[in-house]
């Protein structure tokens, strides 16, 4: 993992809250798309970066302050997503990425491989993205998806989450999204 400067911490969103509480490292999600022809690891590499600067939680870890019950998200300056390549079986590609550990503290919330040139596995941890955003940043990562100028980030919907869930109006907001 390659990090620069960071930033502060940020409160999780409830839904981030719950993977967190199941272990934030333990819950995945992942997919695996189709590649064109041709693609190759550094057509990948350059879609990995263009998403991470694009989407925060791209470049978030998740820490535990001594004290708190629930993490929190800590959102870097630059974070490299993990990508490799392998001519392995794709079943077996992707039960090991889903298996393979993972410390949310300090590895990427990504990681990516491209098997045999024709498919690309998106492994990503639970508590920075589901299924439904993994096809949608695969189809953003092949360029096969067009971009909005300024996506809403996670831990700006994750405050106003918690604004909403812990001000005046509380209990409307917390049986909401609870």
């Amino acid at each position: 993992m390659t990090t620069q400067a960071q930033s502060a911490s940020y409160r999780l969103s409830l839904q981030q809250a719950r993977a967190w509480a199941l272990g934030p490292g333990q819950q995945r999600a992942q997919i695996v798309v189709s590649t064109p022809d041709g693609v190759d690891l550094a057509a990948i590499r350059s879609g990995l970066d263009r998403a991470s600067r694009r989407h925060e939680v791209l470049r978030t870890t998740y820490v535990n302050p001594t004290g708190l019950l629930v993490g929190l998200q800590v959102i870097h300056e630059a974070l490299e997503l993990p990508l490799r390549s392998s001519d392995a079986p794709l079943d077996e590609v992707a039960s090991s990425e889903f298996a393979a550990p993972w410390d949310p503290e300090h590895d990427a919330p990504l990681r990516a491989v491209l098997v045999g040139g024709a498919a690309l596995v998106l492994t990503g941890l639970a508590i920075a993205i589901d299924g439904h955003g993994l096809a949608g940043l695969a189809a953003e990562i092949l360029g096969r998806a067009p971009v909005e100028d300024e996506p809403l980030q996670l831990a700006d919907y994750a405050e106003w989450q918690q604004e909403v869930t812990t001000g005046p109006s509380a209990g409307v907001g917390r049986s909401f999204w609870e």
